[in-house]
């Protein structure tokens, strides 16, 4: 099982939760469902990606994603429902 998307906001995108169920792991299917979306966004000429982690960042940097301070947010994605409802404010922010 794979689950995964992306919440568009005017001219950027917020990377919403990956899963990938533990058994399938070992088949880059993350990897696979990420570059998947990052394409879609190529072809919708979003201009920045952002996600909000608390364990995953050092994942991340093989897609090119660099670490933001949260406070350097753009607002439109702080006011995103995920951003808002289920991120922490532990959480850490990158950018792409």
């Amino acid at each position: 099982m794979r689950l995964g998307g992306y919440e568009p906001v005017d001219r950027t995108a917020l990377l919403e939760s990956m899963v990938v169920d533990s058994q399938f792991r070992e088949l880059y299917l993350g990897s696979s469902l990420i570059k998947q979306i990052l394409g879609q966004l190529r072809l919708l000429e979003v201009e920045a990606v952002y996600i909000l982690t608390e364990t995953a960042d050092q994942y991340f940097l093989q897609f090119d994603f660099k670490a933001l301070g949260y406070d350097k947010l753009p607002l439109e994605i702080k006011s995103t429902k995920q951003c808002q409802t289920f991120c922490p404010a532990s959480a850490k922010a990158m950018r792409l």
